[in-house]
């Protein structure tokens, strides 16, 4: 545990041994399945597949971002797959009365959900697994009530952001998540709040003595998760143009992968969102890489989960256990 006036993202992260060692591996893991597979696949490196592969891993990366936060302070959220459905439907819904206002609407909307999450868990202290697993459920049920199918529309703005790329060749949304990791890096190593978000997950009680206000940081880390979530949305149903009640399923499993690969330990207080980065790059290399090969979907997901278990297990504070607020 560091002192609140110490900076934890740099002490925990990039720049102390141990996890400098992490982050140099992970990022030699990134380049040796991109060039293994390139060499099984050539197809793999063209740059074609590397602005796509691009585009893949921006949206996961998004979803991602904002849940590193409330990682890092010792919870998890699990309805992120539903707020990035909510988002889009929401957004696919609202299009045709609120024009590209819709989009702000479904961030707002999206953000308030992921909000209230914090809320409720702070409240009546209650588990954050509980609470996201019951608003995972409640959250899909919304989806399904406002449509139990895809609902198509058209948007300028939305199509810019999700398809569009700069100077034909570099994605706008790869661009877009690229500043936003940039942002959020900063935020986590040298803010207050990255700070307190860092001292929370490195254990609360001391955080509490030392005057931090921890209900309004964890409020807010369930807002950020829930932002970040509503943009993965809103780029997912521009490019397939619709929403679809099903959208964001997959990125759960996906998001909590690249969190814990990333070196973010789900106990709280270490790692932060530099390493989601190049988490949400190996699995989004590791996807890639099974469906080149034509691996079936049951072996896909066998894979991920196999992934998920053992970054928590190299990511867990020894001596510690892992302890989910």
């Amino acid at each position: 545990m560091t002192e609140l006036g110490e900076n934890p993202g740099i002490k925990m992260g990039l720049f102390s041994d141990p996890a400098s060692r992490r982050v140099l591996v992970n990022i030699l893991l990134v380049v040796g399945l991109y060039l293994v597979i390139g060499l099984l696949r050539p197809a793999f490196l063209s740059s074609g597949s590397f602005w796509s592969l691009s585009q893949q891993t921006s949206v996961l990366l998004l979803v991602a971002l904002g849940a590193t936060f409330v990682v890092m302070m010792g919870m998890i959220d699990l309805s992120i797959g539903s707020l990035v459905t909510l988002s889009a439907m929401v957004l696919a819904v609202s299009h045709p009365m609120l024009g590209d206002g819709a989009v702000l609407f479904a961030i707002a909307v999206t953000t308030a959900v992921g909000a209230l999450n914090g809320v409720v868990i702070t409240a009546f202290r209650l588990p954050s697994f509980l609470v996201t697993l019951g608003s995972l459920s409640i959250i899909q049920g919304i989806t399904l009530t406002i449509s139990p199918s895809y609902v198509r529309f058209q948007s300028d703005l939305v199509d810019f952001i999700a398809i569009q790329r700069l100077f034909g060749v570099v994605p706008v949304l790869t661009v877009i998540a690229v500043v936003m990791a940039v942002l959020f890096v900063l935020v986590a190593r040298y803010s207050v709040f990255g700070r307190g978000a860092y001292a929370i997950g490195g254990g609360e009680k001391v955080a509490q003595l030392l005057g931090l206000p921890i209900r309004r940081y964890k409020i807010a880390a369930f807002a950020i998760s829930g932002f970040t979530c509503a943009i993965a949305g809103v780029i997912l149903a521009g490019q397939v143009g619709a929403g679809n009640p099903q959208i964001g399923a997959r990125f759960l499993l996906d998001a909590i992968a690249a969190i814990a690969v990333g070196g973010t330990a789900l106990s709280g207080g270490v790692g932060g969102p530099f390493g989601t980065v190049i988490g949400a790059a190996i699995i989004t290399l590791i996807s890639s890489g099974l469906v080149y090969f034509g691996a079936a979907e049951e072996l896909q997901l066998i894979v991920k989960g196999l992934v998920v278990i053992l970054a928590v297990y190299f990511t867990m504070k020894r001596g510690a256990g892992l302890i989910v607020k």
